[in-house]
């Protein structure tokens, strides 16, 4: 058998391996159905299952196919999308505090306006 054939062979058996242990790894999940799991959780735990669930089944897809170019690859689009989903229920959970500052000019503008209009105190 040439040398090519074993490490082909070599190849196909890991990846049968890796596929194997991928499918122990979610099988209690696959046997459950979301609906089920779902019930148990609020809103918000629900929308977080559901966004990491989509992430690792993306990532495990993205590893699995790592013999292709990442950068070109739908995955990373995927992983993106699933990053601004979370991002959304993160701040949905936890909004951000909104930050006040002062603008001066403005303030300037508006004391000067408010005033009554004495020429003698200009200053």
């Amino acid at each position: 058998m040439p040398r090519d054939d074993m490490d082909l062979q070599d190849y196909v058996q890991g990846y049968e391996q890796s596929l194997d242990s991928f499918t122990e790894i979610l099988e209690p999940l696959l046997n459950t159905p979301i609906e089920e799991i779902a019930a148990k959780l609020d809103v918000i735990e629900r929308a977080r299952v559901q966004l990491s669930l989509t992430a690792r089944l993306n990532i495990i897809v993205y590893l699995q196919t790592n013999a292709v170019d990442p950068k070109s690859h739908p995955v990373v689009e995927q992983l993106k999308r699933i990053e601004r989903y979370s991002k959304l229920v993160e701040n949905t959970i936890n909004p951000p505090k909104p930050t006040l500052s002062l603008n001066r000019g403005a303030a300037s503008r508006f004391i000067k306006h408010s005033l009554p209009a004495d020429d003698d105190n200009k200053n």
